[in-house]
């Protein structure tokens, strides 16, 4: 049968069921026929008892009577009349009892004892009456009737011994049958559940091995049994394992192709820095078949001057330590070199370093490049046009001869042009060095009131000038950093601040001491940043708006540049702002720990 496991399950509970409520059925009936006979049975011991009182108390009126025939004493009248009177209740008795019992022989004796009682109280009064003949005629008619009721009475006793004779001979019958219905029941019972047992043994448990040994075969990557017959909840749950065993496959061979096809290197090392498992690119990029790697260690193909460089990244990769990635100059087959970018991630369970290598060698040769051009810039181009400024100062002083009018206002013109590019190239190449690392921070405690007040120095003429109120919260709060490079954010800030604030407005800076940071924040009253554009200033060469350019000035990498600085400190910057209530500038910088 193709039963689901709850119809097995009801199958369990429902055939047992059923076969008891058929035995307590069958043993009610039976029962029932047992009380039914012991019913009979203490009818006709009652009858049988009646009948013995009726007559035991009609020998004792015949006895007390003839008793008081001869002596004529009173007590032997008193006799007799106790066991009329018995007799009477006797028969009362038995009139309830003929109700149950319509036995014929029952109802003969029934009138018997009425005709001997009506003749002994008959009797009664002639004995009374003192007539000697009829009380002789009276008391051989009682003689007579006194023999019918002692043979209708035996006849009762009779019948009502036999009565009981066949009633126990069904009794144990009965019992004889409820003993073996019992026992018969037990077997059957107990044959039942052993076959029900293996039913379910049969097909519940091979099929439920089945499926474990499936489960032990999906997890040792081994072919699965032949998907399992039927539609209960096995077969589905084992049709579910098949169709994730085929998912795991197709998923396992993308993963082996993308694997295999992957330009960078993907490696898993031991923990002693062994190659245990790598992709083809190796071939393309380092030039080493598979086997030539196997069990080699990474360090064999590192530089030498980066060997210790190398062992601290892995055993820090390996601790868990950092999971930042790495950047390592390696050895190819051919003895040449190439600069590789690493990220590890170590697997306790599987005992491995999974490592992934992107060759950056272009990327590296483009930074060298990069630097030359800074370093040309910083040197070919700014030093001529230093030289230039120089020149311009001179001629705007007036040492080189006076100049027209004119010619003072070119020369101003063109001092101030060439002072944009100049401050242009010089942020150009600050921007490089904060992003390249070529800079170290010097970091120290620094008192707030000690940073705000070169950064007010800076900018106070130009707040002058625009008649800007810089107002500065008081406060001996030091701050862990740089701090030239912290004043020269503050400075950013500020003067971004009066370029965009309105005549006779106030700008406030203001410290805010936190849990693990210190805040600093510089707040204007000027036009304001749409909300879209708060994220994006921070970027190089972003203006909010592109006249900024050129009526307010700067180049646009002024706040780009106190990000990287921000960053450098592992602080975070930010804005706020409101169009037309003005913006707020801001920087978070760690406490020392």
């Amino acid at each position: 049968m193709n039963l689901t496991l709850s119809q097995k399950g009801l199958m369990l509970v429902a055939v047992p069921l059923i076969f008891e409520l058929a035995f307590v059925a069958t043993l009610f009936f039976q029962l029932r026929g047992f009380g039914r006979e012991l019913a009979a049975e203490r009818l006709d011991r009652d009858v049988l008892t009646t009948v013995n009182l009726e007559l035991t108390c009609l020998l004792q009126a015949a006895g007390a009577m003839a008793m008081f025939q001869v002596h004529r004493e009173d007590r032997y009248k008193q006799q007799y009349q106790r066991a009329l009177d018995d007799l009477k209740h006797y028969r009362a008795e038995l009139e309830d009892k003929i109700k149950f019992d319509q036995s014929e022989d029952l109802k003969v004796f029934a009138q018997a004892t009425d005709a001997v009682v009506a003749a002994l109280d008959e009797t009664d009064d002639l004995v009374n009456s003192g007539d000697r003949i009829d009380r002789m005629r009276s008391m051989i008619k009682a003689d007579k009737l006194l023999r019918r009721m002692d043979r209708a009475g035996n006849i009762v006793i009779k019948r009502c011994l036999a009565n009981n004779e066949l009633q126990r001979k069904r009794e144990q019958k009965s019992r004889d049958a409820m003993e073996w219905l019992i026992l018969i029941s037990a077997l059957l019972s107990s044959i039942l559940a052993l076959v029900l047992a293996r039913y379910f043994n049969h097909g519940t448990s091979r099929r439920l091995n089945v499926l474990l040994d499936n489960t032990y075969k999906l997890a040792m990557e081994k072919p699965l049994q032949p998907p399992l017959q039927g539609k209960d909840e096995i077969a589905i749950i084992d049709g579910g394992f098949h169709r994730m065993a085929e998912s795991l496959i197709e998923a396992r061979v993308k993963e082996q192709a993308l694997t295999q096809n992957a330009r960078d290197v993907i490696c898993s090392l031991d923990e002693r820095g062994k190659f245990t498992k790598m992709n083809q690119a190796v071939k393309e990029v380092w030039g080493y078949d598979d086997d030539e790697l196997m069990g080699r260690t990474i360090i064999s193909l590192v530089e030498p001057a980066q060997v210790e460089q190398a062992r601290t990244a892995l055993e820090d990769a390996i601790s868990g330590k950092s999971t930042a990635p790495f950047e390592l100059r390696m050895r190819r087959k051919d003895q040449t070199t190439c600069d590789m970018s690493w990220s590890a991630q170590w697997s306790k369970s599987d005992r491995s370093l999974f490592c992934v290598a992107h060759d950056i060698s272009e990327r590296k040769k483009l930074e060298r490049m990069k630097q030359e051009v800074v370093a040309m810039v910083s040197h070919d181009l700014r030093s001529p046009l230093t030289s230039i400024q120089a020149m311009f100062d001179l001629l705007e002083a007036g040492v080189l001869g006076e100049l027209n009018e004119k010619g003072e206002d070119k020369i101003r013109r063109s001092s101030a042009s060439l002072n944009r590019l100049i401050s242009m190239i010089n942020d150009l190449l600050d921007m490089e060095k904060l992003e390249s690392g070529m800079f170290e921070l010097q970091l120290s405690d620094v008192p707030f009131s000690t940073l705000a007040s070169h950064a007010r120095e800076a900018i106070q003429t130009s707040a002058e000038q625009k008649k800007i109120d810089v107002q500065i919260t008081d406060s001996n709060t030091n701050i862990y950093c740089d701090g030239d490079r912290i004043v020269r954010v503050l400075i950013n800030f500020l003067s971004n601040a009066i370029k965009f604030s309105p005549e006779n407005s106030t700008i406030k800076m203001q410290i805010s001491p936190l849990e693990d940071s210190t805040k600093i924040e510089v707040i204007d009253q000027g036009k304001g940043i749409p909300a879209d554009q708060l994220e994006t200033v921070f970027e190089r060469f972003k203006q909010v708006e592109r006249a900024d350019e050129t009526t307010k000035g700067g180049s646009g990498l002024g706040l780009a540049i106190c990000k990287a600085i921000v960053d450098a400190h592992h602080g975070s910057i930010g804005a706020s702002s409101q169009i037309g209530q003005g913006s707020t500038f801001w920087i978070s910088l760690p406490n020392k720990k």
